[in-house]
C-alpha cells in the first residue's frame, strides 16, 4: 500500500509537465497519496494493532502450540521509563502469552550507549519462556482468583 502511495508521490514530484499544466495530475497524486496513507494507517491501527513483528509458524523449536506464528507486541507509554514486550501466538483467540517489563535504563550504559546484546538476551529468555509453556496469567484471572 505504501509502495503505491510512494509511486503517486514520485509521479507528482517528477511529472514531466510544467506546473500550471500539471495541476490536475499533481492534485490527483496528492489525493491518492493521502487516501493510501490513510488506508495504511487504518490497517496498522485496527489490524496489526501494536504488533512490531508477526512471524510465520516456527520450523524449529519445541513450542507447546504448533502451527501458529508469533506476534510480538511492545509498549512504551509516553513519559514512562518502563518498556514492555509481549510475545503471543498469532491468529488465536485468548492466546497464551509471556510478558516482561524493564526499565529502559537497564539497556544503556553510563555513557548512554545502547546495549543491543543485553536486550537480545532478555528477549531470548522471554521467547524461551513461551517455548517452555511458562505463560503469564491475565490480570483479570489474577483478580478473580484473589477474590
Amino acid at each position: 500500500v505504501m509502495f503505491l502511495a510512494c509511486v503517486f508521490a514520485a509521479l507528482g514530484q517528477f511529472s514531466p509537465l510544467p506546473f500550471p499544466e500539471s495541476r490536475l495530475i499533481l492534485g490527483g497524486c496528492c489525493i491518492s497519496y493521502f487516501i493510501l496513507s490513510g488506508i495504511l494507517q487504518l490497517i496498522l491501527t485496527f489490524v496489526r494493532m501494536d504488533a512490531i513483528l508477526i512471524t510465520k509458524p516456527p520450523k524449529n523449536g519445541d513450542y507447546k502450540i504448533k502451527n501458529k506464528g508469533l506476534r510480538i507486541r511492545t509498549d512504551l507509554p509516553r513519559y514512562d521509563e518502563h518498556y514492555s514486550v509481549t510475545i503471543e501466538y498469532d491468529k488465536m483467540e485468548n492466546s497464551p502469552y509471556v510478558k516482561e517489563t524493564w526499565s529502559v535504563g537497564k539497556f544503556f550504559d553510563v555513557e548512554g550507549m545502547f546495549d543491543e546484546l543485553y536486550l537480545t538476551e532478555a528477549i531470548k529468555l522471554l521467547l524461551k519462556r513461551l517455548e517452555n509453556g511458562q505463560y503469564d496469567k491475565d490480570e483479570g484471572e489474577k483478580t478473580k482468583k484473589n477474590q
